[in-house]
Parts: structure tokens; C-alpha cells; sequence
């Protein structure tokens, strides 16, 4: 059997970078307020997309029946997820950000099946099922599971979990229509628009004189790689995939955390964190019919 049949590229690598933002959200928000990182976020992106898009393809046009869809995807798969994700850091750890996310699959998986862009097969959910519970014994064995201090970011990036999830339902019937090109950049610019009377004032009273270069790197990953690098790599894998099994490889990103922490911050793994990871690798395995 292939790799490529089950292997996909674009989306581990979405996954990877994305596994490293809330770290890096947590050094750009020492010197950002939360709003207006988000809209700086999505101007800079914005403009970058749409630049793109207008050197690449020549028809920037889409139909007009496609609105809402579009909509869903930018305002609040974009807009609405970025904005709760980033107030939800500040407020809570970044292991605790990397774990809540992982509800994100699950809530794809029963939203897709609900409209009816996917069926549940048993081969899937099991899949699904066996994936969090290996994100379950990952963040057990390393003892960092949702504390009662920052609660409220809890709630918060659980909404965020939920509003990420949308983003793969709407965009998948898009991006059989569309380039992920055309696709990513109008669902970025109606997040722009959506979010500015929420945030425009916290960022024209942001301090740039006081920003330190810890602030500078972790905002300029979280823009560049986590606004622009990962959200193409992620259409990519949605076009090919479709959301609910794309969103099963949205599992590999508390592995990228505890794999950063080994790295960077000496930490060892115990027997229990192994067995997270081969469960984590296995139910992407069963869900994408390995």
C-alpha cells in the first residue's frame, strides 16, 4: 500500500507549526495586547494573500452563492477562532492551549456528519476515539492537565476548539470550486473585516517602543508561519483529505509540544507518553483506513 494514500505532507506540516504557536503566542502577548495582535495578525496576512492571489490567478472572482459558505469560513473559522485563541493564551498555559485544541477533530467529526459532507464510518470514529485517548495519556504522563487557575482561558479556547472546527466544513465544498489560493485568502480578508471594530482600538493603542525582541519573534512566527505558512499547507490538506479526516491529523499537535519540550527544555518522557504517542499514531493510521 502506498504512503501517499494516507500520508499527508502538507497537513503534518500544518500541524507541526501550529504545534509551536501557543509557546509562541505566549512571548508575543508579553508585550502584545490580545486584540490587537489578532488584527495585526490578520491585516499583515491579508494583504500578503491577496497580493498573492492577484499575481497568481487572473480570475479573483467567486459566485455569489458561495458567500455564506465563505462567510462561516473566514468570520468564524478565522476571525472568531483567532480572536478566542489568542485571548485564551493569555490566560491560560500553553500545554493546556496544545490539549484543549485536540477537541477540534471531535467536534469536525460530528459536525460533518450531521450536514452530511461525511459519513461516520466505525473504521473513522474509532480512529478518532483512539487518537484522544492517546492525547489524554500524553498530557497525563506529564501531569499538566486543566487546572482550576485560568479556567476562564480553558472555556475560552474550548469555544476557539469549536470555532477551528467549523473552518474545515466550510471550506472543503470551497475548495472543490476554488483554488486554496483564492479560498484562503477571502476567508482571511472577511476575518480581517469581521474582527476590526473589536480590535482596532487595542492596537492603535499598542506601545511600539516597548516591545522586546522575545515579543518580536513570537509574533512574527505566529504571523508568518502560524497566519500564513500553515493556513495554505491546511487547504492543501483539506482538498484532498475532506474535514473530518484532515482534522484526525490535528492530534499530532500535543506530540509537536511535548517533542519541543524534550528538545528545548530537557524534559524526559515516561512510559505513559509512549503509549500516548503510538495511540496517537495509530488512530490517525485507522481513521485515514491505514
Amino acid at each position: 500500500m502506498r504512503i501517499s494514500r494516507w500520508l499527508s505532507i502538507p497537513t503534518i506540516g500544518a500541524v507541526v507549526i501550529w504545534g509551536v504557536v501557543p509557546t509562541a503566542t505566549k512571548f508575543a502577548l508579553r508585550d502584545f495586547d490580545p486584540l490587537g495582535l489578532v488584527l495585526l495578525r490578520l491585516i499583515i496576512t491579508s494583504f500578503i494573500f491577496f497580493a498573492w492571489l492577484v499575481i497568481a490567478e487572473r480570475d479573483w472572482g467567486v459566485k455569489k452563492q458561495d458567500l455564506p459558505l465563505l462567510c462561516l469560513a473566514g468570520i468564524v473559522g478565522a476571525g472568531v477562532f483567532q480572536t478566542l485563541f489568542t485571548l485564551g493564551v493569555n490566560i491560560t498555559t500553553a500545554s493546556n492551549t496544545g490539549v484543549i485544541m485536540a477537541l477540534a477533530p471531535i467536534f469536525t467529526t460530528l459536525v460533518a456528519a450531521a450536514t452530511g459532507q461525511d459519513k461516520l464510518r466505525s473504521l473513522t470514529l474509532l480512529g478518532v476515539l483512539v487518537s484522544f485517548g492517546g492525547v489524554f495519556l500524553l498530557v497525563e504522563g506529564k501531569g499538566v492537565g486543566i487546572q482550576t487557575k485560568g479556567l476562564l482561558g480553558d472555556l475560552i479556547i474550548i469555544a476557539a476548539a469549536f470555532a477551528w472546527a467549523l473552518y474545515p466544513i466550510a471550506a472543503a465544498p470551497l475548495l472543490r470550486r476554488y483554488t486554496v489560493l483564492k479560498t484562503t485568502t477571502y476567508a482571511t480578508v472577511l476575518a480581517a473585516v469581521a474582527v476590526i471594530p473589536f480590535t482596532l482600538g487595542s492596537l492603535a493603542k499598542q506601545d511600539w517602543s516597548n516591545i522586546s525582541v522575545e515579543s518580536w519573534i513570537g509574533s512574527a512566527y505566529f504571523i508568518v508561519f502560524g497566519g500564513l505558512v500553515a493556513w495554505w499547507l491546511w487547504g492543501k490538506g483539506i482538498r484532498r483529505l475532506g474535514p473530518t479526516q484532515t482534522m484526525v491529523y490535528y492530534y499530532f499537535q500535543p506530540l509537536v509540544g511535548v517533542a519541543a519540550a524534550i528538545i528545548l527544555l530537557a524534559e524526559q518522557l515516561n512510559a505513559l507518553q509512549f503509549g500516548g504517542i503510538g495511540a496517537i499514531l495509530l488512530g490517525v493510521g485507522l481513521a485515514r483506513k491505514w
